[in-house]
């Protein structure tokens, strides 16, 4: 027979055993659980990071969208972007093509280069092919001396293509004042970049 202290002992057995297996079995589910929420952080740690490359990717494909200015003058002239807008009027007034170097002018950096030009198309497309004159502005540094075409003297360009995207041309002549040297000189040159 069984004393009592041995009956004390076997239940007091029994009981830590029971506890031991569904203690093992809660050990067993938060395990789970925790394999379960580092499966759950990895994965929206690769999502994040998958959409982190595909902003930078973005952002680099805008950079070398936004063209360039390259015009052949005394000095040369290389700016390393392009933005062109068109901007429709009223009342019978002409449409105004915008094309410069920088987005706004927060954000001007030098050789600044700006060309306006009133025109008769009613769409960017409706320049393709077309001569535009237009007035020319270049500032090669800032608070330095600027290249224009002087007023009634235009700079020809011929618009190759202009969609709502994408813009490209060429100045075809004309010629430039300097403000520094007081010359006059020739300028032609190539235009690519994005619309605004």
């Amino acid at each position: 027979m069984l004393h009592q202290r041995q009956i004390i002992q076997l239940t007091t057995a029994m009981c830590f055993a029971g506890l031991c297996l569904v203690g093992c079995d809660k050990v067993s589910e938060l395990t789970e659980k925790a394999k379960e929420a580092a499966s759950d952080a990895a994965e929206n740690i690769n999502e994040k990071a998958a959409e982190l490359k595909e902003k930078a990717q973005d952002a680099k494909e805008t950079l070398s969208l936004a063209g360039s200015i390259d015009l052949a003058t005394n000095p040369p002239v290389k700016a390393s972007a392009c933005y062109v807008s068109f901007v429709t009027s009223s009342s019978g007034r002409p449409n105004i093509l915008k094309i410069q170097s920088y987005r706004d002018a927060a954000s001007e950096s030098y050789p600044s280069v700006y060309l306006q030009a009133q025109v008769k198309a009613s769409t960017p497309g409706g320049l393709v092919a077309e001569p535009v004159n237009a007035q020319l502005f270049v500032q090669l540094v800032k608070d330095g001396p600027v290249l224009f075409s002087a007023p009634g003297s235009p700079v020809q360009l011929q618009i190759t293509s202009f969609d709502d995207k994408s813009f490209a041309g060429k100045v075809t002549g004309g010629n430039v004042f300097n403000t520094q040297t007081e010359a006059s000189v020739p300028v032609q040159g190539t235009l690519s970049g994005i619309v605004q």
